[in-house]
């Protein structure tokens, strides 16, 4: 599976070890990470510069949701609030990704967000953890996820339906695929006689 790998970067310096041990969890399991972020941002930390000022906010969104697009599943560590990782992860279930939503026993609050606790997603798994436990989390997990049904389609679009999906993703906060997917082509099924009595006729046919 392709995974994105999300986590706060507030204290990444103190915390990174365990991060880093998240993301070997993943790739141990044969399972893929989208995104480099964590690797690039440990690297400015570790050169004594400032996130904020090194690293293009803008830039790193755009990077992350194209990343979350990209991938099967999200794994978060919320074990430190992070509006930027809550927002990955509503994004993540807006596209019926699954998500695991890790908080450690060690450190941090040591329980899950509310606003995490409060999501009744059958898409979002929320567990703790030692770091001793982490692949066998993992794994867990990646056995008990399911599977995405969604089919990969490409086809070329004007600059003026980029425009307007752009528009969708920023201002509606839903992906541009989503979209298309539950608000045009579904309404289209819906509207087509034509292909409404063809499916009828053939589901009598078995």
């Amino acid at each position: 599976m392709k995974v994105y790998f999300s986590c706060s970067s507030s204290e990444i310096g103190k915390y990174k070890e365990t991060y880093q041990d998240i993301e070997e969890a993943i790739r141990s399991l044969g399972h893929t990470i989208t995104s480099d972020w964590l690797e690039k941002v440990v690297a400015k930390v570790e050169g004594g510069k400032s996130i904020l000022k090194e690293m293009d906010p803008n830039k790193l969104r755009k990077e992350a949701i194209s990343s979350i697009e990209r991938s099967d599943v999200l794994i978060a560590e919320v074990s430190l609030a992070s509006s930027s990782v809550g927002y990955q992860i509503a994004y993540a279930l807006s596209l019926k990704k699954p998500v695991l939503c890790l908080y450690s026993t060690e450190f941090g609050e040591m329980k899950p967000p509310q606003v995490i606790n409060a999501n009744d997603s059958l898409l979002l798994y929320v567990k703790s953890y030692e770091r001793s436990k982490l692949k066998e989390i993992i794994k867990k997990f990646f056995a008990d996820a399911p599977q995405s049904r969604l089919i990969k389609f490409n086809f070329i679009i004007s600059p003026e339906i980029e425009n307007y999906l752009d528009w969708v993703m920023e201002i509606k906060r839903q992906s541009k695929s989503d979209y298309l997917r539950e608000r045009v082509i579904k309404n289209i099924i819906r509207e087509d006689k034509e292909y409404l009595n063809y499916v009828k006729s053939a589901s009598k046919g078995k």
